[in-house]
């Protein structure tokens, strides 16, 4: 019973990989622009904050938001979720215990300006220029039992792209790492 649960989950990361590669292949090969509705960022921000409370708390570490209320944005809501999504399960997985994460959305003229936050932890330039780059871990001895394969950020600068919108990362010795998606407003 042990070793048949053992390979299922197994199987599980199995099934997610190959659809993350396949969701990548797709992209190169099509270059297409995801089908756009006019959605409520805010509401997406505010679902996947909420659905990441747990885990957090889980860590010990606290999930603070500030969200403007109604910001309206063309976009595929799903691919939306999954990116909000990496870049919380990110968060949740490399802020050290008693850690604080923030994501704020804010909008600045034409631009919404959505931002994941973590605290603690702090990633070199030389990294930074490479977190996007398919298959890349900053940590080479660091286990896929945390469940990445360095494909998360990839996909995530790959739904922006197709937002017409762009990823980034930033991060500061003592303050933490953040990412931040700019994107156009509907509004």
């Amino acid at each position: 019973s042990q070793w048949l649960s053992a390979a299922r989950a197994e199987g599980l990361v199995m099934k997610k990989l190959i659809e993350n590669l396949l969701f990548l292949a797709h992209a190169d090969e099509t270059r297409e622009i995801a089908e756009h509705d006019f959605v409520n960022l805010s509401n997406i921000v505010d679902e996947i904050s909420l659905a990441f409370e747990a885990p957090a708390y889980e860590k010990g570490l606290t999930l603070n938001t500030d969200i403007a209320a109604d910001q309206m944005m063309r976009g595929n809501a799903d691919l939306l979720r999954q990116l909000l999504s990496i870049l919380l399960d990110n968060a949740v997985k490399y802020t050290p215990e008693g850690g604080t994460i923030k994501v704020t959305l804010k909008k600045n003229m034409e631009k919404l300006a959505l931002t994941v936050h973590n605290s603690g932890v702090h990633i070199p330039q030389e990294h930074l220029n490479h977190l996007f780059d398919r298959f890349y871990r900053m940590d080479p001895a660091r286990s896929n039992a945390e469940g990445g394969h360095g494909l998360g950020l990839s996909i995530a600068a790959e739904i922006a792209r197709q937002h017409g919108a762009t990823l980034k990362a930033f991060s500061k010795p003592g303050e933490g790492t953040g990412f931040c998606l700019l994107c156009q407003s509907s509004l």
